[in-house]
């Protein structure tokens, strides 16, 4: 029970406190401030429902809304003159009118005060809504008791009921969740350890002498060493092991001489190896080092033959590390030839240098060695438009809808595709298995195949002809766990993550073959891209599904119904009508002057149509019906509720 109540103190202040927040100490010079300024704005700070949020402001108003109950979606969906806009905080009193909060954390900077007035224009002129507005001011002139205090007294003024959960309650509600992120904190760390091959003792010694800054350390430290010793006792007692454990085992026996190896069908002597070759050398760590070593003590007339790319070094969080590929001649032969394969035979000459933009001054460039040129292209989904027939068949979710247009242009080229996401969900879906069949379901099962989906990691070393990156924006790209602060003793840093981070992205751009395409946020953009000299995508030559009709789905396929004014009719014909068109389900499209909705093809009749509530009250009025090809398959006037048919040249 002691211990139970330790992890769950542990975990409390994990939630609860900015402890993972760097020094700005040795950050003196322009260039290191700017350096640090840009790691700090990537930390990540997890809130106690579990958002990754972007602030210390944000999180301490986003953990007193938990403790006291307050239900809130953070970075809500609202759109906002056909923009995708996520105000930090929403707070729903009904689904049409609530209190948004607002935390301007970057305040001071032109171009972000000059949105932040945008914003506060924008819900003044919302009577449902009430938008709390605050700044890291708030909280630094007079502290953070005070600032909630504030809150509280803002939220009751606008109905909200402040009373805080007990400890107990607040623990009820996360702990589930708490112990699943200790435990893999708790796995991770110790596979790290014995990557390292190390002791309890040797493990007890560095935390003697590492220099703790957080008290959370120190109670990390403590809980660590009762875990580590408990797991090695475990797997002694059991006869177990794990591939770590095995490894070791392999090494100690090699360095006692025992080199013979054998197996049912085969046998033979590690002394009598003339070539060992290695793979992915980037990856290398310190038990295969080790084991190598070993190998060589008995066998230095053994040839070498490394092969690696330091550009695709990202498996630093299992373990690997890059230093061995970065100092070969230090640890593995002084002696050694080292050879530059910089020729790249899969991808397209832009694609290839986009990379090489990426990765500037990490080395030498590649050269690409295909003949033709492919595209490369930014796709923001901010200023993604969706049509009439889109909104219905997407129900606003204008993810999918993008992502539908940038395959069926694919698929229409039959070419394979694949989204190659940074984490195994993605910003807009749960899961990324789900969201790859609610795209393929628009396809035919037949195209299905030509569709895929997979992590940035698990697709290395392999390719496709198109690649979708869907996530290029912050919490993404970089992504810079949580949990990194704890591996601090075991030699991990920011700048590390965050180069493994850029080498990923790397990764993903290099998968594919003929494009690319890149999609991102504009008030959310992935610092990676700003080093990108890349084209925004040109929607004009990727049209939405319903231009393709060999690729619909026959459930798909929607008719447009547009109700305007006859000529010379001014607007009142429909202004007569618009709170029953509204009723119908119309909406007003203001570029076009005209109401429209989509109906299903396969439930469309005109009679029902004439049925609806605005037919008896229509004067002046003039209907077109069209279809996925936007040509009108009929046209009506309707003159005091009688129709007439016109005729379509």
């Amino acid at each position: 029970e002691p211990f139970n109540i330790k992890i769950k103190q542990f975990m409390m202040l994990y939630f609860l406190n900015d402890w993972h927040k760097i020094e700005q100490g040795g950050y003196d010079q322009k260039h290191q401030l700017e350096i640090f300024l840009q790691f700090q704005r990537q930390l990540p700070r997890q809130s106690l429902k579990g958002d990754v949020i972007k602030s210390f402001g944000e999180k301490i108003i986003a953990n007193f809304l938990f403790e006291h109950n307050i239900n809130y979606q953070y970075e809500h969906n609202h759109f906002w003159n056909k923009i995708n806009y996520r105000p930090d905080f929403t707070l729903f009193h009904s689904d049409n009118r609530g209190v948004i909060i607002e935390y301007f954390g970057l305040q001071g900077d032109l171009d972000y005060d000059f949105m932040s007035q945008q914003k506060r224009d924008y819900w003044s002129k919302k009577p449902n809504w009430h938008l709390l507005a605050y700044s890291p001011t708030d909280i630094s002139e007079r502290g953070v008791d005070y600032f909630l205090q504030r809150l509280k007294q803002d939220l009751q003024q606008q109905g909200f009921i402040c009373q805080r959960l007990s400890e107990e309650e607040i623990w009820h509600k996360i702990s589930r969740r708490s112990i699943d992120q200790f435990t893999k904190l708790i796995v991770s760390f110790i596979t790290r350890c014995r990557k390292k091959s190390l002791s309890i003792k040797e493990l007890q010694q560095m935390i003697e002498t590492y220099q703790a800054t957080k008290s959370i350390e120190v109670l990390f430290f403590e809980l660590i060493l009762n875990f580590y010793h408990a797991y090695l006792e475990r797997i002694t007692a059991t006869n177990e092991d794990d591939f770590n454990g095995l490894l070791q085992k392999a090494i100690e026996l090699i360095l006692h001489k025992q080199t013979v190896f054998q197996s049912k069908s085969y046998s033979s002597d590690l002394t009598l190896l003339r070539y060992i070759c290695i793979d992915e050398f980037q990856d290398f760590s310190e038990l295969f080092y080790r084991l190598l070593q070993a190998i060589r003590q008995h066998n230095s007339q053994v040839n070498l033959c490394c092969v690696g790319d330091s550009w695709q070094a990202i498996n630093g969080f299992a373990g690997s590390e890059l230093r061995f590929f970065q100092r070969f001649k230090y640890y593995i032969d002084k002696n050694a030839t080292q050879l530059y394969i910089s020729s790249n035979y899969r991808s397209a000459s832009s694609i290839v240098t986009i990379g090489n933009q990426l990765m500037i001054g990490n080395g030498r460039a590649a050269i690409a060695k295909t003949h033709f040129g492919g595209e490369a292209m930014i796709a923001d989904l901010d200023h993604f438009v969706l049509t009439e027939h889109e909104k219905q068949i997407h129900v606003h979710q204008r993810h999918a809808a993008l992502m539908v247009r940038l395959i069926a242009k694919a698929l229409i080229e039959e070419l394979e595709v694949v989204i190659l996401c940074r984490r195994n969900k993605l910003p807009f879906a749960n899961h990324l298995v789900h969201f790859l069949h609610s795209i393929q379901k628009f396809f035919p099962d037949s195209l299905h195949h030509r569709i895929t989906i997979s992590t940035a990691h698990k697709y290395k070393g392999l390719e496709k002809a198109v690649v979708i990156i869907p996530d290029a924006i912050i919490d993404y790209y970089p992504l810079i766990h949580p949990n990194w602060f704890f591996f601090q003793i075991l030699g991990d840093n920011l700048k590390q993550i965050y180069d493994e981070e850029r080498r990923l992205f790397y990764v993903s751009l290099t998968r594919a073959i003929k494009r690319i395409i890149i999609i991102t946020e504009n008030h959310r953009q992935s610092p990676f891209l700003q080093a990108l000299e890349i084209k925004p995508i040109d929607w004009a030559e990727y049209p939405p599904l319903s231009d393709y009709p060999t690729l619909m789905q026959t459930e798909f396929i929607y008719y447009l119904i547009k109700i305007t004014n006859q000529s010379n009719r001014g607007f009142n014909p429909t202004c007569q009508i618009k709170h029953l068109l509204k009723s119908c389900g119309y909406h007003w499209e203001s570029i076009q002057k005209h109401w429209v909705k989509s109906v299903l093809r396969s439930y469309f009749e005109i009679d029902k149509l004439k049925m609806e509530l605005w037919c008896q009250k229509a004067d002046g009025i003039e209907v077109y019906i069209t279809d996925n090809h936007h040509q009108t398959i009929e046209h009506f006037m309707i003159n005091d509720g009688c129709w007439s048919q016109i005729s379509i040249q």
